[in-house]
C-alpha cells in the first residue's frame, strides 16, 4: 500500500512542517525521518531547535517520531501551538509528572504514540496507542540467517547515567568488552555498530546476520522486522516494553546480566522458528495499525489545509 502525499493538500501558501530530531547523527532517528518522508510526502522537516513562533509559517505541524517526550513534553510544545497540529510515533521513557502531553492530545487533530507503555507514561487515552513509524514501510524479511555472525549494537550507558531516573533504572553496568568476549566465544564474527552516522544503512547493516544484540531501540525494531533473533540490552524502559509487546520478554537482559548471555543465545537458536513467527505477527499488526493511523492523519491534515 502506498500513500502519495506530495503537494495535493497544500493549495495555500503555507505547507506541512514535520518537527523532530532531524539534525542528529543517529541511525534510528535517520530511519524515522525516512519513514516520515515516505508517509507524508511533501512535508518540510524542522528540527528541535525550531521555536514555536516559527510554526506560524506552516498550515499544519506534525510532531513526529522517536523519544521526543522522554519524561515530559519538549519545551517547544509546552505552550499554546499557534497552528493545527498532530503527533505520530512518539515514545516516552518515564512517567510524565505533569499533564502537558495529555493536554496536547486533547487539542491535537491526531495524537499517536508507539506503545502502550508511552500511553501509560503520558496518561493518554487508549485511542493514542499506535506503533513506531518505521513499521509504515518495514524492512524486508531476511530469509536466511548466518549463524556465524552476530551484530552487537552498542550504546554507552554513560550517556544516560547522568540522569537520576536512568541511573535508578540501569543499575550496575558492565563494559562493552565483557559482552564482546562472550559473543566471540559463540560466533566466528562479531560486528559492532554504535548507530552514530549521518546515513541510513539499516538494511545493509542487518544483512548476513544470525543474531542481533542491541542496546538501541531501533536495533531491536530492525531485528524484529527482518525476522532475526534478537537480545535487547535493557538500558531504557522502551526496550523492555517493545520486547514485551512482541512476546519476546525472555530475550531482554539488563546490562549487568551478562552471565545469562550464553544461555539466552542458545535459546535464540533453539527457538528460531517460533521467534520469527512472533516477530512476523508483530510486524503485520504494527504495519496495519500505523498505516491506518497515517490515513487518518492525512485526512485530518487535508481538512485543516
Amino acid at each position: 500500500m502506498s500513500i502519495k502525499f506530495k503537494n495535493l493538500f497544500f493549495k495555500r501558501k503555507r505547507s506541512l512542517g514535520i518537527w523532530g530530531w532531524w539534525q542528529g547523527k543517529n541511525l534510528g532517528d535517520i530511519w524515522i525521518k525516512q519513514s516520515m518522508s515516505h508517509a507524508f510526502q511533501g512535508g518540510s522537516f524542522l528540527d528541535t531547535d525550531t521555536p514555536v513562533k516559527d510554526f506560524n509559517r506552516y498550515a499544519f505541524i506534525i510532531c513526529g517520531g522517536g523519544g521526543l517526550f522522554i519524561r515530559g513534553t519538549h519545551e517547544s510544545w509546552n505552550g499554546k501551538i499557534p497552528v493545527s497540529f498532530g503527533a505520530i510515533g512518539l515514545g516516552a521513557e518515564f512517567e510524565h509528572k505533569n499533564k502537558k502531553a495529555y493536554e496536547l492530545s486533547k487539542t491535537a487533530e491526531f495524537f499517536f504514540v508507539r506503545d502502550q507503555y508511552s500511553v501509560d507514561c503520558m496518561h493518554l487515552s487508549p485511542n493514542s496507542r499506535s506503533y513506531d513509524i518505521t513499521f509504515f514501510d518495514p524492512l524486508p524479511v531476511l530469509n536466511e540467517l548466518n549463524k556465524n555472525n552476530v551484530l552487537l549494537i552498542w550504546r554507552d550507558p554513560d550517556e544516560l547515567l547522568k540522569y537520576m531516573d536512568f541511573r535508578k533504572y540501569i543499575g550496575a553496568t558492565v563494559e562493552r568488552n565483557k559482552w564482546i568476549e562472550v559473543l566471540e566465544n559463540k560466533f566466528k564474527t562479531v560486528l559492532i555498530n554504535d548507530f552514530n552516522t549521518d546515513d541510513n544503512y539499516i538494511e545493509a547493516l542487518t544483512n548476513n546476520i544470525g543474531l542481533v544484540v542491541s542496546a538501541r531501540y531501533h536495533g531491536i525494531i530492525a531485528a524484529i522486522q527482518r525476522g532475526i533473533p534478537c537480545i535487547g540490552i535493557d538500558l531504557c524502559p522502551k526496550t523492555r516494553a517493545l520486547l514485551h509487546e512482541g512476546g519476546l520478554d525472555n530475550f531482554c537482559l539488563k546490562i549487568n546480566e551478562i552471565s545469562r548471555l550464553e544461555e539466552i543465545i542458545t535459546q535464540c537458536f533453539d527457538d528460531t522458528m517460533a521467534i520469527k513467527q512472533r516477530q512476523l505477527e508483530f510486524v503485520e499488526t504494527a504495519r496495519t495499525k500505523i498505516k491506518k493511523d497515517i490515513v487518518l492523519a492525512l485526512s485530518k491534515i487535508k481538512n485543516c489545509t
